[in-house]
């Protein structure tokens, strides 16, 4: 028996224990009004005296708000206000209520706090604490800082996207307080849905129903937060339940879908207190809000329908509500995160074939830019400058160059317009850039009325470059015979053409607009061997009529002495025409016959 005494005291005694703690934890949100420092917004810029004067003034936390904590004097809690307040280091939105108006249960109190304090859910705004100190009651939640989805919808347009979010997580929430919490809500509204800086949609003002019953309008009137009460609330046929709840989030869906305030366009056409006298005649059929199937989504208008059916028994539960939205919605509740999963990966793929696109554009034009830098520069020197490399001057041993002039250019000039000058001009030149597309050749440059062409440099061709010189230079002048001025028809072309063989350098000169050019006693040579020509004739130097006759390709003649300032007097020769080879099949018949006869 005594053993059974000691037993039970050493229960009784741990329970009491237990139930201590408990109390002790449950009462840690329960704090002094003097703690709680309200926050005035959009307020003027804080002085020293107003800061230092505020007790928790060290451990106040940076924000971006234009705020700042009240001093002593100031620090009234009004009823029917919602203020932002800081306790400690945390920031609160104070629901601030009179206490005189309101029943307090010290049991039915503690029981709330329990059931509030350790509720932790995603969609429902956090409990922080609360105040009991006469003649105010202050009832914290966190503070959010996006502020209401009635504020939202007021000032912006939601996507569709964001509708299907928030009004999953309202619907989520109120899963959390009729089935996790077993209580309705009893005051919801747009107003008491906020959105937390993750664009997560948090139902807040739950719990505590005998302290909310007395709520006054805050930011809005009393029959403005009836137009979220069902007809029973209104008709004072029934008391708040879990259908209102239901009834209020389907004037929330109407909110939400249409982007209005609930009842739309008939709320800007007569009085809150007209529509609520409407909802709650018992008119038939009831007074809703309107919603078009054929501009509005299906899957929402028909769920709102249900869910502000005037029969309370009728109106769906809270799991029907979001096994509807599973379904309408491939079996998964839609959320925020998972859509923007989605866009992200359908711009991802709208991305990629614009980098595909804009890739090819850019290969397109870096070929077309590599075209005409190897146009203006020989292909090797156009490889080193794009990799950022010097180009060093060159040297090379034997190297043809040919040089072109216009005779009688002047004279044309005088008869034609600039433009007419330059149109025949790009007609003749397009005519011998055609010319030295066939022979292993390069065009140095064109200056006026002079055509300058090289071979052998700056790509070497062993001794072959006298020869393409040769063959280009006939070339060019039958082209000169055959051309026609187009507006002096009448007239006609002459050329002279100067050759000569011998050493020189290349190099690269300029940075802005870089030219590979060539320096040395060859080129000066070329030039004046071209000047002392004659026209429609192809003048040669002895260098290089020492070559062509090696090849044998070439019919020449003697054309004179000439004399050079610097080098002195040399001798000349007029190229005639190219000998015409035997083809391949004729020499092969030739060596046949000569087998044959031997």
């Amino acid at each position: 028996m005594a053993m059974m005494v000691v037993l039970f005291v050493l229960y009784y005694t741990y329970q009491r224990h237990l139930n201590n703690q408990k109390y002790h934890e449950l009462m840690k949100c329960v704090f002094d009004i003097n703690t709680i420092t309200p926050v005035k917004l959009d307020s003027p810029k804080k002085t020293a005296d107003e800061i230092t004067d505020n007790p928790n003034y060290q451990n106040l936390p940076h924000t971006d708000d234009s705020c700042h904590c009240l001093n002593r004097e100031n620090r009234t809690f009004s009823p029917g206000k919602n203020i932002r307040g800081l306790v400690g280091d945390h920031h609160a939105a104070v629901r601030v209520y009179a206490s005189q108006n309101v029943k307090l249960d010290k049991l039915s109190i503690l029981d709330e706090l329990q059931q509030v304090q350790y509720t932790d859910h995603i969609n429902l705004n956090k409990f922080i604490g609360v105040s009991l100190d006469p003649p105010k009651i202050l009832l914290l939640m966190e503070y959010v800082p996006k502020g209401s989805l009635h504020d939202m919808i007021s000032n912006e347009k939601l996507t569709k996207d964001l509708q299907n979010s928030f009004l999953t997580d309202i619907a989520r929430a109120l899963q959390c307080l009729h089935i996790q919490m077993k209580v309705h809500h009893g005051h919801l509204t747009s107003h008491n849905c906020v959105i937390d800086s993750r664009w997560v949609c948090k139902v807040t003002d739950y719990g505590f129903q005998d302290i909310r019953q007395e709520e006054q309008g805050l930011s809005y009137s009393p029959d403005e937060k009836k137009l979220w009460t069902a007809p029973e609330i209104l008709c004072q046929t029934g008391k708040g339940n879990m259908e209102c709840d239901i009834y209020a989030f389907g004037i929330i869906i109407q909110e939400v879908i249409t982007n209005i305030k609930p009842y739309g366009t008939n709320a800007e056409q007569m009085s809150c207190t007209e529509i609520v006298s409407k909802v709650s005649s018992g008119l038939q059929p009831p007074y809703r809000p309107y919603l078009d199937p054929s501009v509005h989504p299906k899957e929402w208008t028909g769920l709102a329908e249900k869910c502000w059916n005037e029969n309370s028994i009728n109106r769906p539960k809270i799991q029907e509500v979001l096994s509807h939205i599973a379904i309408q919605n491939n079996g998964k509740l839609p959320n925020l995160i998972d859509s923007m999963v989605k866009n992200l990966e359908h711009h991802a793929k709208i991305l990629e074939e614009t980098v595909k696109l804009r890739s090819f554009e850019l290969k397109s034009e870096q070929a077309a830019m590599d075209t005409i830098l190897s146009e203006l520069l020989p292909k090797s020197v156009a490889k080193e400058l794009k990799t950022g490399n010097m180009i060093e001057p060159e040297s090379f041993d034997s190297v043809t160059f040919f040089f072109s002039d216009i005779v009688g250019f002047t004279r044309v000039s005088a008869m034609s317009t600039p433009m007419q000058v330059v149109k025949m001009l790009n007609m003749l030149y397009s005519h011998f850039d055609a010319v030295i597309g066939k022979y292993d050749v390069y065009k140095v440059a064109t200056i006026g009325d002079a055509y300058v062409v090289s071979s052998g440099a700056p790509q070497r061709n062993g001794d072959r470059h006298a020869s393409e010189i040769a063959a280009m230079a006939l070339d060019m002048m039958n082209v000169v015979m055959e051309f026609s001025i187009p507006h002096l028809p009448e007239e006609h072309l002459y050329m002279r053409i100067g050759l000569h063989t011998g050493p020189c350098v290349g190099a690269v000169t300029g940075i802005k607009t870089p030219r590979y050019l060539f320096f040395g006693e060859t080129v000066d040579i070329a030039a004046r061997i071209e000047a002392g020509g004659e026209k429609m004739k192809i003048h040669l130097s002895y260098t290089t009529q020492k070559l062509l006759a090696q090849s044998g390709q070439f019919e020449m003649q003697k054309g004179g002495h000439m004399e050079i300032k610097g080098v002195g007097v040399i001798d000349t020769y007029w190229l005639l025409k190219q000998k015409t080879l035997p083809s391949i099949e004729t020499n092969l018949l030739c060596v046949s016959l000569q087998e044959i006869s031997s």
